[in-house]
């Protein structure tokens, strides 16, 4: 939880008592689903069912987290506010509640239904082992997905030379995934660390830079299964040989003046699919590089 910083300022409102307000207008189900009052009158109340769960415990860092997830697989629970009133302030001052997990499910249970694959071992080293050694060596852990489902990247894997690179992408502390990239003060500062404003990079070894005879700030073309961008070259030695990475968060084309058609956006070039574990888009594709005409 975040204290607010300012006061509002005219008629705005934060977003979860907008919500409430048109919930109320609508009126039947909707406004039955809204609670009364504000969404800050409402917080303390939701808060008390934490206490009430008897569960987690308030934590101000990672090593409490850890402590409290330690004692409560032990049967204990760190001692903490008893009234809902001082719950609610205890949550105000330290801005987190805590429920570690520790209930332990199957390795079924995370896959789900339909899923049987699981390697801790990917094919390659398992065959290396078994050339060494001369014995069977069982798959033994890393998940290798659902069996028999069309794999996103089937061009690439058709013709391994054609999209040698992966493409990793990754979120910059200034465009927080694109969501303020409509404030001019942030696009100047859009690559900070790069010296980069106002506009979107791809990083690439200084090695792969050099045999592909691509030079600092030269503009390139990156090209995926699903997609091609044209944007400029930033040589960063932090990336492995076989990466480039470039930042998520631009190339938009309606997101008001300041960012509409700045930079470059990299999610076209990722084929749409999900993690089986947890749901979430696998932000990464192969791809290949080439420098772009001027």
């Amino acid at each position: 939880m975040q204290q607010p910083a300012i006061a509002p300022l005219y008629e705005s409102r934060s977003f979860e008592d907008a919500w409430f307000a048109l919930a109320r207008r609508i009126g039947g189900p909707a406004a039955a689903a809204v609670p009364a009052g504000s969404f800050a009158e409402w917080l303390p109340v939701a808060a008390s069912g934490l206490l009430a769960a008897g569960r987690g415990t308030l934590t101000a860092g990672a090593s409490e987290e850890d402590i409290a997830g330690f004692m409560e697989a032990r049967g204990w629970r760190i001692a903490g506010p008893e009234t809902p009133a001082a719950f609610w302030q205890g949550l105000r001052r330290v801005g987190a509640w805590v429920d570690v997990p520790h209930v332990e499910r199957s390795p079924a249970d995370l896959l789900g239904p339909g899923i049987e694959h699981f390697s801790l071992c990917p094919d390659p080293l398992l065959r290396d082992v078994r050339k060494l050694t001369g014995t069977h060596v069982e798959p033994l852990a890393v998940y290798t997905g659902p069996p028999g489902p069309a794999d996103e990247n089937n061009a690439a894997k058709a013709a391994p030379d054609t999209y040698p690179l992966r493409l990793l992408l990754f979120d910059t502390n200034t465009l927080w995934g694109g969501r303020t990239a409509l404030t001019p003060l942030m696009l100047e500062m859009t690559g900070h660390r790069q010296d980069v404003a106002w506009d979107s990079w791809v990083e690439i070894h200084p090695e792969t830079a050099a045999r592909l005879r691509i030079e600092e700030g030269d503009q390139v073309r990156l090209e995926s299964p699903v997609g091609s961008l044209v944007t400029r070259a930033l040589v960063a030695p932090v990336v492995p040989v076989d990466v480039v990475a470039m930042p998520r968060g631009l190339g938009h084309r309606d997101f008001g003046r300041f960012a509409n058609g700045v930079g470059a956006n990299p999610l076209p070039l990722v084929p749409p699919r999900t993690d089986a574990w947890t749901g979430a888009p696998v932000l990464a594709a192969l791809v290949r590089i080439t420098r772009a005409p001027e």
